[in-house]
């Protein structure tokens, strides 16, 4: 069990389940629809703490319904409000379509999560300091990223950045991640091989690789783990909850267990529709 904070966004999802995806400027019905929860941050935190880690999540709602709404369910699920805040601006919201080939589509306005500033970070630093392992993504401004990736490794953290959505960041962040979380198109975005990534000073790359599985790369070593065949559903989300489950498991000395157990839980959620399964709290 780990002492993880992630600090991240978190939004309503709006889902709508199609046939296929609807072409330019075609109007299309939906099959159902559903409205969860979601944002790369609270699925990552939600995986994490289901799976069995100590979280704390730090994350900014808007003071509407769908905030309240939120902080709710983030209560209920054990998360300390005290951490969510709560911003004059709208709670972010995504548009997701789900076709039944299991591909998606997402729409996202950010709303309060781009005031997830480095000034409200400064007021929660006592988060920082009580955790072990501060799990971050590209949902929230650079700059609060950035801010963190320097205040975390002041204490002596370890740091993962999940470098989605996609953005460039300065190697003057990047050489100080202890873990850098991509997919292909993601490293691909940025520029840079695994080997410059390394050289850089990236201590380790986690890289998802869909249905051909992950790789956990360091200088030393490559640790492979191949996907499980499942009917996949809907695969948003998948890996946000690999990313969570991965670090609730992490230890050094045994990278394929956590490898392996992530696994199983992204397994687990593509079989169902929306971000955050709560059966894999029942996986070991």
């Amino acid at each position: 069990m780990n002492n993880i904070l992630v600090v991240g966004s978190v939004n309503i999802d709006y889902i709508f389940n199609v046939k296929n995806m609807p072409k330019p400027s075609e109007t299309i019905t939906a099959k159902s629809f559903k409205k969860q929860y979601g944002g790369k941050g609270c699925n990552q935190a939600f995986s994490a703490k289901l799976t069995g880690s100590n979280v704390d999540f730090l994350a900014c709602v808007g003071t509407d319904g769908d905030g309240v709404e939120v902080k709710k369910y983030l209560s209920d699920l054990g998360f300390c409000n005290c951490s969510i805040k709560e911003c004059d601006e709208s709670t972010g919201k995504a548009i997701v379509m789900v076709s039944d080939d299991s591909e998606n589509m997402i729409v996202i306005t950010p709303g309060a999560n781009n005031l997830l500033t480095p000034s409200v970070v400064e007021q929660n630093m006592d988060l920082i300091e009580k955790n072990d392992i501060i799990l971050l993504q590209n949902e929230i401004p650079e700059q609060t990223n950035y801010y963190i990736i320097n205040k975390a490794k002041e204490k002596g953290k370890y740091v993962a950045l999940n470098l989605a959505p996609a953005r460039h960041i300065p190697d003057e962040y990047l050489k100080q991640l202890d873990c850098l979380v991509v997919n292909e198109i993601e490293l691909k975005f940025l520029g840079k091989s695994i080997e410059e990534l390394l050289d850089l000073g990236v201590k380790s790359i986690l890289l998802t690789l869909g249905k051909k599985g992950s790789k956990y790369i360091t200088k030393k070593e490559k640790i492979e783990c191949d996907a499980e065949k499942v009917n996949a559903v809907d695969t948003t989300g998948a890996g946000d909850a690999f990313m969570g489950a991965f670090f609730s498991m992490y230890n050094e000395g045994d990278i394929q267990k956590s490898l392996d157990f992530a696994t199983r839980v992204a397994s687990v959620v593509v079989q169902y529709t929306g971000a955050q399964v709560k059966k894999i709290s029942l996986i070991k």
